[in-house]
């Protein structure tokens, strides 16, 4: 029996129905997929994320490396100037 892997993915960056769209798209795609059994996407906003896994209380937008790091979310679409403030200078560029 194949294990079905969880993505959860926090949509932050603006415009956020933009985003949240194409991320759907992707969605719809990987569930037509031969993968749809062993890969589940779930998309959420950040006050989507906060009322189903953080019980409420609000996460942020400069939480979501954070989170990724700590594994409560797999994927997030984010700015780039947040990971190169983080991890990679070059980013800037």
């Amino acid at each position: 029996m194949n294990k079905t892997t969880k993505i959860r993915w926090v949509i932050a960056h603006e415009p956020l129905n933009l985003f949240v769209r194409a991320a759907k798209d992707y969605q719809d795609f990987i569930n037509q997929a031969q993968t749809a059994e062993r890969i589940e996407v779930e998309i959420m906003t950040l006050s989507e994320y906060s009322q189903k896994y953080n019980n409420g209380v609000l996460v942020t937008k400069h939480d979501l490396l954070d989170l990724m790091e700590q594994g409560k979310i797999e994927m997030s679409q984010m700015y780039t100037t947040w990971l190169a403030e983080r991890y990679e200078q070059d980013m800037l560029a």
